[in-house]
């Protein structure tokens, strides 16, 4: 909305610079407000140095995710998660609850198309190719809380590269939704574990 209010309307370029800005303040205020629960020992990385490493793999995990993202047509459940989008915002709710796989696919493509006023393959799938960025620097984050910085980046570099998160980030399914919640969920009960 912020966008909206701010360029007047909302483009794939703007969207991104948008989600890159609020990725980069989430990722400084985790830095800043998350400890580890290793002492800094001789083996962990300064700050900095795991500050700048997240922002490389946040950086390589959106080139791999979203650079090319219309690469072909919506192919069968795309397709279907697109008409039940259409069909809410028209006004159809048996769209959600006959879903088998659940509502958020099918809402949250409804929500960018309707914001966009596009449903072509880069609007589509943008959101899914977002939410698995943002499950990237979640684990990334995670490991880094449980295991120390090292492992913090091995773990999310692995997960950046990874072939399976990548396709499931350039198709408009649910999986990279749960990457993200499921990434941020721990995140949030660890931290209870391990700050002051």
């Amino acid at each position: 909305m912020g966008l909206v209010y701010l360029a007047g309307a909302i483009t794939p370029v703007g969207m991104l610079v948008t989600y890159a800005v609020l990725l980069t303040v989430l990722a400084v205020t985790a830095w800043l407000t998350l400890r580890s629960p290793i002492d800094e020992d001789e083996g962990e990385f300064p700050p900095t140095f795991f500050a700048v490493g997240l922002l490389l793999l946040i950086i390589i995990a959106v080139l791999l995710r979203i650079w090319g993202n219309q690469y072909s047509d919506l192919q069968g459940d795309e397709a279907e998660v697109l008409f039940r989008a259409t069909r809410l915002i028209l006004g159809s709710e048996n769209s959600l609850v006959t879903h088998s796989k659940g509502p958020a696919e099918i809402l949250i493509v409804s929500a960018f198309g309707a914001l966009t006023g596009r449903f072509d393959e880069f609007t589509v799938r943008l959101p899914f190719a977002l939410a698995s960025v943002g499950g990237v620097a979640g684990t990334t984050l995670l490991g880094w809380q449980l295991f120390g910085s090292l492992a913090g980046l091995v773990t999310g570099g692995l997960l950046a590269v990874n072939g399976v998160f990548v396709t499931y980030a350039r198709t408009a399914q649910y999986q990279s939704l749960m990457l993200l919640s499921v990434s941020y969920t721990h995140l949030r009960a660890h931290e209870t574990r391990y700050t002051i």
